[in-house]
This record gives structure tokens, C-alpha cells and sequence, in this order.
């Protein structure tokens, strides 16, 4: 039994490998690999139980959809409830804290363990349950202020496709939905086709591009 537990875990798409130090620095056993998954979410909690903490504190890069997940379930699990502490770490924090050592290759293995290492090294704030409920907002005001720019982006373009674009008696007809749409159409262009779709009606971008798919 150790008093505290520093768990670095490293994400992909598809999988998760998990690097586990105490609180000197000890590696307690060789890297593992688990499937990015509810049974490997499921796995996972049980390899960070087996060493009987108590404190552990589990470190995960910022990775937008891939680790979000996870670290939901690692704050619902009731064998964590009490005694485990989630950082969302930011990859800019962790590529600058590798440069202090020696260069090493890019691994899954390595990145877990120095991610591990940061949270040893403190000075951080665990992500709190509170965090759950405003976490939604903010991906969709990020979203929102994506699509913003997304548009706003499509319109400097599209004057390079109008010549009377920048005219102000026909600004508001130009920039109309039914003006861009039928602007994109005249110019075959199948990208600015998908893009507006997505930002005037916000549908997913698979299904913008299956309704384009045909055309050419």
C-alpha cells in the first residue's frame, strides 16, 4: 500500500496507455495499454485500484473528444470516489515540462510517464464535478465562435468570385443564405457548399458532405 499515486495516462483515438509512479518517482510496473473504450475505462480503474492508494491522482492531456470521456468516468466511478484527483493537462504544459530532460523518442509510453511526472511535480488544479455542468457550454460557445470565423472567413473569399461583392446595394442580397448558396453553386465550389450548410443549418459536417457528395 502507497500513500499517494501518480497515473499518466496517454490518448488516442483507440487506446490509452497508462504509466503509474509513486510518490519518489518509482515507476511501480511497466507501462500498460488499454483499449479507449467503456471496458477499457472499466480496466483502467481497476489497474489504478490494485496498488491501494490513498490518493490517487490521475493526469490526462486536454485531447477535446478523446479523453473527455474518461475522465467523466473516472469522476463517477465509485471505487475512484473519494481519493482520486483528474488534471486536464494542457499538451503545450507537457511538451514544454519534456524539454527539461534529455531528448528521448516520441512514445506512447514516454508521454504517459512524463505526463505522470508533471502531476508529481504540482502546482496544479483537479478538474472538480462542478466543471461537469459548465463543460457543454464551453464546447459549444467554442463551436459557435468557430463557426463565426468559419464564416466570416467564406465571405472574404467569396469577393474574389463576385465582382460586386463588395458593393453595399447588394451586401445584404450577396450575403443572404439564399445568396451564398446560390454564389457557391456558380462556382462549383463543393467545400464552400459544405461549409455554409454547416454553419446555416448546423448540421454535422458528414452530413453536409452527403448532400454535396453527387455534385462536382
Amino acid at each position: 500500500m502507497i500513500s499517494k499515486l501518480y497515473a499518466g495516462i496517454d490518448i488516442s483515438a483507440t487506446d490509452a496507455t497508462l504509466c503509474c509512479l509513486d510518490s519518489e518517482g518509482n515507476q511501480l510496473k511497466p507501462s500498460q495499454k488499454f483499449e479507449n473504450n467503456l471496458s477499457g475505462a472499466a480496466q483502467l480503474v481497476e489497474a489504478l485500484t490494485e496498488f491501494e492508494a490513498e490518493e490517487i491522482h490521475v493526469g490526462l492531456e486536454s485531447t477535446s473528444v478523446y479523453g473527455a470521456h474518461l475522465r467523466d468516468f473516472f469522476l463517477a466511478s465509485p471505487l475512484l470516489q473519494g481519493k482520486a484527483f483528474v488534471y486536464e493537462l494542457n499538451p503545450a504544459l507537457v511538451s514544454g515540462f519534456k524539454r527539461s530532460f534529455p531528448k528521448k523518442p516520441k512514445t506512447d509510453n514516454l508521454d504517459a510517464y512524463f505526463i505522470a511526472e508533471r502531476i508529481r511535480f504540482g502546482h496544479l488544479r483537479p478538474f472538480s464535478e462542478k466543471q461537469l455542468t459548465t463543460q457543454p457550454l464551453l464546447q459549444l460557445t467554442r463551436y459557435r465562435l468557430h463557426l463565426i470565423k468559419l464564416l466570416t472567413t467564406l465571405k472574404i473569399s467569396l469577393c474574389h468570385f463576385h465582382p460586386s461583392a463588395g458593393e453595399a446595394k447588394l451586401h445584404d442580397r450577396l450575403w443572404s443564405k439564399t445568396g451564398l448558396v446560390t454564389l457557391c453553386f456558380s462556382n462549383s465550389l463543393t467545400i464552400c457548399r459544405i461549409a455554409l450548410l454547416v454553419i446555416h443549418s448546423v448540421k454535422p459536417p458528414w452530413q453536409c458532405w452527403k448532400t454535396f457528395s453527387p455534385m462536382t
